[in-house]
């Protein structure tokens, strides 16, 4: 009877729940219904009362999940986990996603084509792993296994959850107030009998016997050690020497001195013991300190310690010690403060400490941030390109104001009927700016001149009279008058070698020069080289004279008076 009341309580001890085991925790209930329009919904069973919370509501995400047939739910962490299958007559497959409690957000757990094809049925959570185990055929049909509702066993799937940032995190196995009295130990040089050396040459004072109970290597090296000092000094020969005569005076004084001889070497034993109390570890000293915080209080609770490059370190040191619990916390806090700045040096550790969980999440943080900087620098071009054009733009303008366009050679208008805006152009950083002005396009009215001598027999006072000329008057343009005698005959002026003016109401080409009478085909060429010659140089005192654009140190002006 003893010996099975013994045995049932060894049982009994062994299957007794930790202080971590028995702490109560809510109850989720989520169901969804009605898939051609999904209805989502979330209770929370609070303990130790178990009153209903609805938080139906208070769900988001950029996608919630679909209508799931024969879900499956788990706690992984802080996430609720959520699979089962997705039948459309589009899409079938087996779908995992994951809401996050403390947010209530939802994110889909992207396995890639994995479960796009095949039977795949049942999911199972290994939370001391953090994987996710999907059961299932790979060949068969989800439809018709659906149908028949049939469940697979042949085949199963693999899901890493740390790699989306799904995993368990490390319990707390002390209080608060055992952890400041850790910290507390550490500090306190009375109670420490070791020191631990850095690579910056700082000596550490610490308790060998703390550092032996939380550091196996440092336990099995100090035992070493001892074992080692308590040979050497077994196998010390004595040192009493005896003197020569029989007396009891020099046998005592033999003795006497062999005995201090002894405590002489009980010294040297000692004093050597002290200098090999130290231990080099080959880390900076603020490796070191943080190092040793954690073997005093299990925990990483020191903002020192929560320093990326510190928490690297101490991943290292976790995994070359094979300290499961310091693994467990530092990869829990470079999970915590992975972002774009640290996925590099979080990717290289988890690297060399084989954690392919944190390896993978770092590795996609570091493809987004390269999209990331990819978009930024495109859209930075595009900016550029923009401003680019908006300067050749500028150019152009000014191009234009130094040089104003003439529509009037197209439209057969007169070119100089066109007047300067108000604006503000660019180039090259300088900025042009002008004043609204407008150019006179009336014709001006040249001096008068003397009066032309009267036509062979015609008197100066008859009553035909001599139109006016104007001042784009010249051989050969047209008259807005009529010729002498009416009717749609062109009245041409032609000039003898005597400048004397005479008008002619012929409709021909017909030039009188010197009595000479020369061909039609003659009279043309020499009247159209003298029309062209004269058009030349009224033009030119129309630019360079009346219409000269000036320039002023303000910039451009108007006309030239």
């Amino acid at each position: 009877n003893s010996s099975n009341r013994s045995s049932i309580y060894r049982l009994s001890h062994i299957m007794s729940p930790t202080p971590a085991q028995l702490e109560e925790h809510p109850i989720y209930l989520y169901s969804n219904f009605n898939f051609t329009d999904v209805k989502r919904e979330l209770q929370v069973l609070n303990p130790p009362t178990f009153q209903v919370q609805d938080h139906s509501q208070s769900m988001t995400g950029a996608l919630l999940p679909p209508g799931l047939r024969f879900p499956t739910g788990a706690i992984a962490g802080q996430h609720l986990l959520l699979s089962g299958t997705y039948l459309t007559n589009a899409q079938q497959s087996f779908s995992i996603w994951s809401l996050n409690l403390s947010s209530l957000v939802w994110t889909r757990i992207d396995t890639g084509t994995v479960f796009s094809s095949g039977s795949w049925n049942r999911g199972l959570l290994l939370e001391d792993s953090n994987e996710y185990l999907v059961f299932g055929n790979k060949t068969r049909s989800l439809a018709d296994d659906y149908q028949n509702r049939q469940t697979n066993f042949e085949h199963v799937s693999i899901v890493d959850l740390e790699a989306f940032g799904i995993y368990k995190h490390p319990p707390t196995t002390m209080t608060q107030t055992a952890q400041e009295l850790g910290l507390g130990l550490l500090n306190d040089q009375a109670m420490a009998d070791f020191e631990i050396l850095t690579t910056d040459q700082q000596r550490v004072p610490v308790n060998s016997a703390i550092l032996a109970a939380r550091w196996p290597y440092f336990g099995a090296l100090l035992r070493e050690q001892e074992e080692q000092d308590a040979t050497n000094l077994t196998s010390q020969p004595s040192s009493s020497t005896a003197l020569n005569g029989n007396s009891n005076d020099t046998n005592n004084n033999a003795n006497g001195n062999g005995k201090d001889s002894n405590s002489s070497n009980g010294r040297d034993l000692d004093s050597s013991l002290f200098a090999k109390r130290t231990l080099l570890l080959p880390e900076p000293y603020t490796v070191v300190l943080a190092f040793l915080q954690y073997l005093y209080t299990d925990h990483l609770v020191t903002a020192q310690q929560h320093h990326p490059q510190v928490l690297s370190q101490l991943l290292l040191l976790a995994d070359m010690y094979g300290l499961d619990r310091l693994r467990d916390l530092a990869t829990h806090a470079l999970h915590q403060m992975l972002n774009m700045s640290t996925a590099a040096m979080v990717y290289e550790t988890a690297a060399l400490s084989q954690q392919t969980g944190l390896q993978i999440r770092s590795l996609k943080v570091m493809i987004a941030a390269k999209k990331m900087l990819q978009q930024q620098q495109l859209k930075l071009q595009q900016q550029q390109q923009q401003l680019h054009g908006q300067g050749e733009n500028g150019w152009r303008t000014a191009e234009q104001i130094l040089h104003p366009p003439h529509p009037g050679h197209a439209s057969g208008q007169n070119p100089y009927n066109s007047h300067l805006g108000i604006g503000q152009h660019y180039e090259g950083g300088l900025q042009f700016q002008q004043q609204q002005q407008y150019w006179n396009t009336e014709p001006l009215t040249p001096p008068p001149a003397s009066p032309p001598p009267p036509v062979a027999g015609g008197s100066p006072n008859s009553g035909s009279t001599t139109p006016k000329p104007s001042f784009f008057s010249f051989p050969g343009s047209r008259s807005k008058t009529g010729a002498i005698g009416g009717g749609s005959s062109t009245a041409m002026s032609v000039t003898s070698s005597s400048g004397a003016s005479m008008r002619s109401g012929v409709t021909g080409v017909s030039s009188v020069s010197s009595g000479t009478i020369a061909t039609d085909k003659e009279s043309d060429m020499m009247k159209k080289k003298k029309e062209e010659q004269h058009r030349q140089e009224v033009m030119q005192r129309m630019v360079h004279g009346s219409y000269g654009v000036s320039y002023g140190p303000s910039g451009f002006g108007g006309p030239g008076l």
